[in-house]
């Protein structure tokens, strides 16, 4: 039989006649695809008209893709191209007006299509220039909730 393998075991089968178990996952797990649901709730927000931000459902620690048109893409660009229809030639970054895209904020009242140097004003304005958004000094934030 070589290589001490006993008469009755075969590389497809526990024994012979008894088929191993398959290993199967809960169709509930956490690593479910849900890019239709995404879909769906970003075309249920498209006409959303409310002022304050609204926050992506599905959001991820990183930034959210989302498959449209066959092709992976961040969920604000999906929202605006929804929300706003295709970028005018030369404008083809997704904008926030809040400031809050850092945190995949899809209120099609605050994006808007813009280019390299609309970004960089935006920056400005929100006081963001590459940054990630946390207080000063670790005292100001200390101060902020001690008072």
């Amino acid at each position: 039989m070589g290589r001490g393998k006993t008469p009755e075991w075969t590389p497809g089968l526990a024994f012979v006649g008894v088929p191993r178990k398959k290993r199967h996952r809960c169709k509930t797990t956490p690593r479910q695809r849900t890019g239709g649901l995404q879909l769906a709730w970003l075309d249920q927000h498209r006409d959303h008209a409310g002022d304050d931000c609204l926050p992506f459902l599905y959001r991820k620690a990183r930034p959210t893709r989302v498959s449209y048109n066959f092709k992976p893409r961040p969920v604000v660009v999906v929202m605006c191209l929804m929300a706003h229809g295709a970028p005018p030639s030369g404008k083809t970054m997704a904008l926030h007006r809040c400031g809050n895209g850092h945190l995949e904020c899809v209120n099609p009242r605050h994006l808007y299509w813009g280019d390299a140097s609309d970004n960089q004003a935006d920056a400005a304005r929100h006081k963001r220039e590459g940054r990630p958004f946390c207080p000063d000094t670790l005292m100001e934030a200390v101060m902020r909730i001690a008072g």
